[in-house]
């Protein structure tokens, strides 16, 4: 029989994780029209940090975190300024570098650590009961990080000057450069921000599942597809659509095969784009 409950909490957690994976992702698409397929390669850089800081040195976990996205923003800052910024206005080339790229840390992490799968110690062990559902504090932590990420996004987005940046940014780059915005600035903070919000997914997708020189391909395309159903540039597009096929891929393997996880989630896309081109809240910019 199906656990109705279970299905509930588990398709919260992987909707969270869907959303984190999804938010650095649709920032850069929606202010600079960059698919940035190297995005994916910012979770290893976090997982593969946090793995060898704590399996290997020791360092307490929550430090190997900080570190881990760290890193993970500070190698999109470097994508932009080393190569990005110089074809970003040529989608071909851009789609093409950062597919390379990301395809080259994956070799380069299969070089160093193998392909084998490496397990991440979880900073804090044990599950918590939630009306008879036993719920890991990894969950828990994705759930938490989720809304808090979100609604700090969100407060910086509309209540900072920063943000207000953005969003001119995002509507007319000239405009926003004739009214005084810093292009450049607002360029690296976005870029920064993204990487961090990879560097935070990176590290639960390694805890929830494993850390693996592929580990980025299903993650980046099931944000893809969250991105197009929820609609380019609308936060709130991605956070309806991470919760949408969230919840369908949690039935989908509950109900039916975890082989077919993906299936309906990509249906979804698929009927969207039919149905309705811009994603369904495709006229928004960012909130």
């Amino acid at each position: 029989m199906v656990n109705i409950g279970s299905i509930l909490i588990s398709g919260l957690v992987m909707s969270a994780l869907y959303a984190l994976v999804s938010l650095g992702f649709t920032l850069i698409l929606s202010l600079r029209g960059v698919v940035n397929l190297t995005y994916g390669g910012f979770f290893l850089i976090s997982a593969y940090t946090y793995f060898t800081l704590v399996s290997q040195y020791g360092v307490n976990a929550f430090v190997a975190a900080f570190v881990g996205i760290a890193a993970a923003a500070v190698a999109s800052l470097a994508l932009y300024l080393a190569l990005v910024r110089y074809i970003e206005h040529n989608e071909e080339q851009t789609f093409m570098a950062t597919f390379l790229i990301v395809f080259i840390l994956q070799e380069l992490f299969t070089y160093q650590y193998g392909s084998p799968d490496q397990l991440l110690v979880n900073p804090v062990e044990g599950v918590v009961d939630v009306g008879g559902i036993a719920v890991s504090y990894s969950e828990i932590g994705a759930l938490l990080s989720a809304i808090v990420i979100i609604g700090l996004f969100v407060a910086f987005v509309n209540y900072t000057t920063t943000g207000q940046s953005i969003i001119a940014m995002s509507l007319d780059e000239v405009g926003a450069t004739l009214v005084g915005v810093d292009v450049d600035r607002v360029n690296y903070l976005t870029w920064l921000i993204s990487g961090a919000m990879a560097g935070v997914a990176g590290i639960f997708l390694g805890l929830f599942f494993s850390a693996s020189p592929t580990m980025w391909l299903d993650p980046l395309l099931i944000a893809f597809a969250i991105v197009i159903v929820g609609g380019i540039g609308s936060i709130k597009g991605t956070v309806v659509a991470a919760l949408l096929i969230g919840y369908v891929q949690t039935l989908t393997v509950t109900v039916w095969s975890p082989a077919w996880r993906g299936v309906f989630a990509y249906a979804i896309l698929i009927a969207i784009i039919l149905v309705r081109p811009q994603g369904l809240f495709g006229r928004e910019v960012l909130e």
